[in-house]
């Protein structure tokens, strides 16, 4: 019938699957972009895959908690969107748009790098042959930093260029992917005080609202095992209580003289007949 859902969805990945035959026949040939398009709709036959669920109950007690959750978890990724957008047009009003605008992208590069170069490296030439040696480099990169790449490799306007790159660059350091090139180069970049920013954020994002949604969907899955005991426990005294029932019903009609209990006699004479022996 309609009403169970594991024949709702196969009825609607049957129509799915028409719709995509018919299409390949209806659309031109020669059009192949929009006829890969429409064979993805054969992909979505892979979603019966889910019916392995209820095979396997604890599977589907999961994938039914995960579900429960979903209405709170949708206002938590809405408050988690919305703090990714204000901190992104902080970080892009102050760090990203000022690393553009000076075209230095952070403060390592362009014309600034190229005059600290020349600066060092006319200091050290020593013997003005235009020629370092080994020492010579080394010395220039105790004396510039050149060879920390967090520093020449400095991407606070790629980083924070704008509020959408901002948004995915905060996105990756809630996750605490690659969070402390992002912060040093940050800081770096002309703002030494954004550790603190960074440190807020991820406590924040990271600690508290990641760590809520693993809450709410523990909580969802305890809900439902408690559910799902109630239901069993349910079912073990729905089944006591017929067993008792035909219990008390074959007592009766073993009971032929109405007096309340069953002497030898009648106890054998149930056992014979039919109706106790079915």
């Amino acid at each position: 019938t309609l009403r169970d859902s594991w024949n709702c969805l196969d009825f609607v990945l049957v129509i799915v699957g028409y719709v995509g035959v018919v299409l390949e026949y209806v659309l031109e040939s020669n059009n192949e972009r929009l006829l890969d398009s429409v064979r993805v709709l054969r992909l979505v036959r892979l979603v019966r895959i889910v019916r392995v669920f209820r095979f396997f109950h604890n599977l589907n007690v999961i994938a039914s908690g995960l579900i429960g959750a979903f209405k709170a978890l949708t206002w938590i990724m809405i408050l988690v969107f919305m703090v990714l957008f204000v901190c992104a047009i902080f970080m892009t009003r102050l760090v990203g748009i000022p690393a553009v605008r000076a075209g230095t992208d952070g403060g390592m590069g362009g014309g600034h790098l190229q005059d600290m170069l020349d600066g060092a490296f006319n200091k050290l030439d020593m013997n003005r042959d235009g020629v370092l040696s080994n020492a010579e480099l080394r010395q220039l990169c105790d004396a510039t930093d050149l060879c920390d790449p967090e520093l020449v490799e400095n991407k606070a306007g790629e980083w924070f260029g704008n509020v959408g790159k901002s948004m995915f660059t905060l996105f990756a350091v809630m996750t605490t992917e690659g969070w402390v090139t992002v912060a040093r180069s940050t800081m770096r970049s002309g703002h030494p005080l954004m550790w603190i920013f960074f440190v807020l954020f991820i406590i924040f994002t990271n600690w508290s609202l990641l760590n809520l949604v693993t809450g709410i969907i523990l909580d969802h899955l305890l809900k439902i095992t408690y559910k799902d005991e109630l239901e069993r426990l349910a079912e073990v005294e729905r089944e006591y209580e017929r067993t008792v029932a035909t219990l008390a019903e074959m007592f009766l009609h073993a009971d032929d003289d109405n007096s309340e209990t069953i002497d030898k006699e009648e106890f054998v004479a149930a056992m014979s007949s039919e109706q106790f022996t079915a």
